[in-house]
């Protein structure tokens, strides 16, 4: 017989609610997690889930169940240079700034900015800076620019200022 099955109809025959429960979120997560290789709405959201960029925390949060890492290729970039005129251009995080800071990470990439091991190195006497992540799978990849400010009680101020979904060509 089929385990699955011999498991759903044994948990039936005991009343096991809690197991069928605990099977059912697993065959649940198990088929959202497939989906986002065949679904632009599911990879759209799964990327928007590692970018803090959800439409909603309600939305983000009934994702916190779905394992996350190694998914996405993530990729950021940082300054300390902050020109609020700039941060919509293309230049706004470019190599040639003297505090510029590249590299790839493993899994939510908004980690870097808000409480990762980054954060030292990044703000050593100026707490400000413009941070650029872009989340990638297969074609669709998502490329978002924040600004980082020092508010006068010493806390730092992270605000999105940017936003574009990029589509590559298969083949890339």
């Amino acid at each position: 017989m089929f385990r699955p099955a011999k498991f759903i109809s044994e948990s039936i025959r005991q009343k096991d609610w809690l197991g069928l429960f605990m099977f059912t979120c697993g065959a649940l997560i198990s088929c959202w997690v497939i989906s986002i290789v065949f679904s632009q709405t599911s990879r759209e959201l799964a990327i928007r889930r590692f970018q803090l960029a959800s439409p909603s925390f309600y939305s983000w949060a009934a994702m916190g169940p779905v394992p996350s890492m190694y998914n996405f290729e993530n990729r950021i970039q940082f300054t300390n240079d902050l020109d609020i005129e700039d941060l919509r251009g293309e230049d706004a995080v470019s190599k040639q700034r003297e505090s510029w800071f590249s590299c790839q990470v493993n899994h939510f990439p908004a980690r870097c900015a808000t409480f990762g091991e980054f954060s030292p190195t990044w703000f050593a006497s100026e707490k400000q800076g413009t941070f650029e992540m872009s989340t990638r799978f297969r074609e669709t990849e998502l490329v978002s620019r924040w600004e980082i400010t020092q508010q006068q009680d010493g806390t730092m101020k992270v605000r999105r200022v940017f936003e574009d979904w990029v589509q590559h060509d298969a083949s890339e």
